[in-house]
């Protein structure tokens, strides 16, 4: 069967649905295809767990919410906010103060030594970074900083192989934009959840898109699998690929050519998101964060009994995902500063995640070319490549029509 359709999107992540709402705000016909579902662990970048954990000493049991895929989002980010906005969803942002106490360790200086030394090094870079216009992070800091340095810089950045493949004036002059970092009370994957309420029809859960193929009339004719697995296709004026780069190996692209050489500018990393629920009160637990040479590299606090970490990104998240779990959440026990880990005796339970393709990363290549973002050619239209000021983060990813 087949059937035409003004606006197609294929995928029904953040970026898909923010098209999708420009479209239905502007009285626009449109259908979303998105592979996944109820059922799936995550749509898009997006995925929440709700799990009961005991009530800190008063006894009982609560409802957490775990975020095992895409977690914050900065108050600057207006197309994001927007977004929320529109989907009712603003009322539940939650705002983190900036001022977090924080556990530097690094051998041989005291916490406080150890974060003045890395923002002074920091701000170093920040100032190198202005001449060079194509260096990312990690080149800078090797051409600047002395060994020493550039090691502390690496062991005590929280987000390091996130962002050190990143270009370096780029990061920093989106650094200083972002505002107030903040969470979303619930959860991420409400976005979801409200965008398809809304939609109704025209999010498709279930839909997998096979190929896409631009005929010589201009014509887009889109071949998907529906959710009872019957072969369709929908003709289209305009496709917008919501898509990860690694998405793009599972759909065949004929006389595409213009999204094949785009996607090529950006590479994605992996991320690991790995939660300890605690028993009782960690002895750091008046720390916000603890980060540097630790065995988990990075772990942020929830509360005194919530626990995310390891919170890493990139090659790291690789080497925990090969660890074995009870060998990752004595490390976080420690790092926590118990003398005597116990996994039965301290730790009620786990939750986490590992995804291969978390997130993409702007290659040296774009800001050498400079090419045109979204609108690749009349009626193509993709997602995959993120603006360079939010790189990493799901606004990189919405777009104006």
């Amino acid at each position: 069967m087949q059937e035409e359709q003004k606006h197609v999107i294929v995928g029904g992540g953040v970026a898909g649905i923010y098209l999708g709402m420009q479209l239905y705000l502007k009285n626009e016909p449109f259908i979303i295809l998105e592979k996944s579902g109820d059922n799936d662990d995550r749509i898009g970048k997006l995925v929440s767990k709700v799990k009961s954990i005991p009530k800190p000493k008063t006894g009982g049991m609560k409802q957490q919410t775990f975020e095992l895929g895409a977690s914050i989002f900065h108050s600057n980010q207006t197309e994001f906010i927007h977004l929320l906005k529109f989907l009712g969803l603003d009322d539940k942002i939650i705002k983190f103060d900036s001022k977090m106490k924080s556990l530097f360790v690094y051998p041989g200086m005291s916490s406080e030594a150890a974060q003045a030394k890395f923002l002074e090094i920091k701000n170093k870079l920040k100032r190198a970074s202005i001449t060079s216009k194509y260096e990312t992070i990690d080149q800078v800091a090797k051409r600047v900083l002395t060994t020493q340095d550039y090691d502390l810089l690496a062991t005590c950045w929280n987000c390091w192989y996130e962002n050190n493949q990143m270009n370096a004036k780029t990061y920093f002059d989106a650094e200083a934009q972002e505002g107030q970092t903040c969470m979303l009370r619930g959860g991420l994957e409400q976005i979801t959840r409200k965008a398809r309420a809304i939609f109704k029809d025209k999010y498709k859960c279930y839909h997998t898109v096979k190929y896409v193929d631009k005929l010589k009339d201009g014509k887009i004719m889109i071949g998907f699998r529906d959710d009872q697995d019957q072969a369709k296709v929908v003709f289209t004026d305009n496709i917008y690929l919501c898509l990860s780069v690694n998405d793009y190996s599972n759909i065949r692209l004929d006389n595409l050519l213009c999204v094949l050489q785009y996607i090529k500018y950006v590479h994605y990393l992996a991320s690991l998101r790995f939660y300890v629920v605690l028993k009782e009160e960690p002895p750091n637990a008046e720390y916000d964060e603890i980060v540097g040479d630790i065995e988990s590299k990075w772990i942020l606090k929830y509360n005194k009994y919530v626990w995310l970490g390891p919170y890493v990104d990139g090659e790291l998240a690789d080497v925990f995902r090969d660890k074995k779990q009870e060998r990752i959440v004595l490390g976080v026990l420690r790092d926590l500063g118990f003398e005597n880990p116990s996994v039965e005796s301290q730790v009620y339970d786990t939750i986490g995640a590992y995804w291969m393709d978390a997130f993409e990363v702007l290659r040296p290549q774009f800001f050498a070319e400079n090419p045109r973002l979204f609108r690749l050619e009349p009626g193509v239209f993709c997602t995959s490549v993120p603006q360079p000021k939010d790189q990493a983060w799901m606004n990189g990813h919405l777009f104006q029509l």
